[in-house]
């Protein structure tokens, strides 16, 4: 019975019945508004568009109507540490807390939105912002 042992291992092993072959994470695009309001005609307020993949963020912050910047980073135990960027280079970093499971994920303080709405804030196509960034970073 001691030599069975190894040959049945062997079999499974050369069958690739061991384990399952790593899957990749799931990934989210995560759209989020802060403070937003509606002023005659315009959208104001905060804005943060971010694809997530694992623990890896990348993606862009900024205010409605205004400039934003690309952000790179990662979330672990519960806070966001990422990196800002500027034409490439990193000018600044930032730690937010992360909350929320699933599409609901957001950083603290933010409330979750849809593609389609944060399409009519900005006026654009959301993911335009988050691949735009992931070329820069």
């Amino acid at each position: 019975m001691k030599r069975f042992v190894p040959v049945v291992a062997l079999a499974v092993a050369a069958t690739g019945m061991v384990a399952p072959a790593a899957q990749a994470a799931p990934t989210r695009d995560l759209y989020m508004v802060k403070n937003m309001q509606y002023f005659d005609g315009v959208y104001v307020g905060d804005f943060a568009a971010l694809r997530k993949s694992g623990k890896r963020v990348v993606g862009a912050v900024g205010a409605f109507g205004s400039e934003y910047t690309c952000v790179r980073g990662k979330v672990s135990g519960g806070k966001l540490r990422a990196a800002y960027y500027e034409d490439g280079q990193v000018v600044g970093q930032f730690t937010r807390r992360w909350v929320g499971w699933g599409s609901k994920q957001r950083i603290k303080g933010m409330t979750s939105a849809s593609w389609g709405d944060m399409r009519v804030y900005l006026g654009s196509n959301p993911t335009r912002f988050i691949t735009t960034c992931i070329d820069l970073t």
